[in-house]
């Protein structure tokens, strides 16, 4: 059977599941619905092509699913778990050329959308913050990166083709540093950026665990490791990860981008901050504080209905153990500790109480 004989489900209604419906419809493809984990997303439409649950999968008739997205792996678990194994694993291999495409994608979004860029570092909520906005219907994007080391990024979520460093580099530091403020400057309103921040040695944890997701978990490795040899493999990453600053280097190099970074005024006590410049508005918050924002981001947006809770969460993993394994034995120094809460940023946006707060977690 063609190609374009078929009857094709997609799975996974996000940005990669958007790009592929682009390539499919080039090719004279039929795609009849998309499927996706996030409620919030069922019941929607995409180019007039509805969105239904992923347990929904068998009440659509259809020809084939393709799994597209960052997750195929475990979206081809889950399937098989569900005895659905009529799917193709879409292995996208253009390379730079897809890449690219990518940030045209993004920068397309920034110029003409009315919704809200959720823009920031990785776990910091950014999850929580994009359902809240999705079922209260204010259209939204996430991006955790714009300019070196986006491209490098993609490729290794999307399986691309890696390119060299002296290759990609130049050419997102032109539409980094050249071509976002001149799309900021066609826009006809301010964008509206969503931002968090969090305890850096919490978000470190966090992220180490995210990378030791796709390193272990999808090989099947982790049985092969007793926890004390983990812990010392994951201190020994934590502590390489947590001298890099990440907050400061993030705010000043991604999130100056759009807004200079000058946070001096701001009251550390407070959860949340409103921002603007000439082509911007920012709602800047604190991660630690999520339960309290439904209001303030409510006010940002302009939209009533928002409802936030935690998502994502670590104890819902399949590492939860080991997370509070890390979390009950993992211990620093006092140095370690005045070292990592000294950052510019940090000090800038935490009351002294909470910074001793927070390290007292880890003492």
């Amino acid at each position: 059977m063609k190609l374009s004989d078929k009857k094709i489900v997609i799975f996974g209604a996000g940005v990669a599941g958007k790009m592929h419906l682009k390539q499919l419809h080039q090719q004279g493809a039929e795609v009849v619905g998309f499927i996706d984990n996030d409620e919030a997303k069922s019941g929607t439409q995409i180019q007039n092509i509805p969105v239904f649950h992923v347990s929904q999968i068998n009440q659509i008739e259809r020809d084939i699913i393709h799994l597209c997205g960052v997750s195929r792996l475990e979206m081809r678990r889950q399937l098989n778990s569900m005895k659905v194994y009529d799917y193709l694993v879409v292995e996208n291999k253009k390379g730079f050329v897809d890449q690219w495409r990518y940030i045209q994608y993004l920068l397309g979004f920034i110029q003409d959308t009315q919704g809200v860029f959720v823009f920031q570092p990785g776990k910091v909520g950014s999850y929580a913050i994009c359902n809240a906005l999705n079922r209260a219907g204010v259209e939204n994007f996430k991006s955790h990166c714009i300019g070196p080391g986006m491209l490098a990024n993609v490729s290794r979520q999307w399986d691309l083709e890696r390119l060299p460093v002296k290759f990609y580099e130049p050419a997102l530091e032109y539409y980094a540093r050249y071509r976002l403020p001149r799309v900021l400057s066609q826009r006809s309103s301010k964008l509206r950026i969503v931002t968090g921040v969090r305890d850096p040695v919490a978000r470190g944890i966090s992220i180490v665990f995210q990378s030791l997701h796709f390193m272990l978990y999808e090989r099947c490795e982790l049985s092969l490791i007793d926890n004390e040899s983990f812990l010392d493999c994951f201190c020994n990453i934590l502590f390489g990860y947590l001298d890099t600053y990440y907050t400061d280097n993030w705010i000043e190099e991604q999130l100056g981008l759009f807004i200079q970074p000058e946070f001096g005024d701001l009251d550390p006590e407070a959860p949340c901050w409103q921002l603007q410049n000439q082509y911007c508005d920012l709602f800047l918050y604190k991660h630690e504080y999520l339960s309290e924002l439904e209001k303030p981001l409510m006010d940002f947006v302009g939209k009533g209905g928002i409802s936030l809770q935690r998502e994502n969460d670590a104890s819902e993993k399949w590492y939860s153990q080991l997370y509070k394994m890390v979390h009950t034995e993992l211990t620093f120094t006092e140095w370690q500790l005045d070292r990592l809460y000294r950052s510019k940023y940090i000090t800038a946006l935490y009351s002294k109480a909470e910074i001793e707060q927070l390290k007292n977690k880890w003492l």
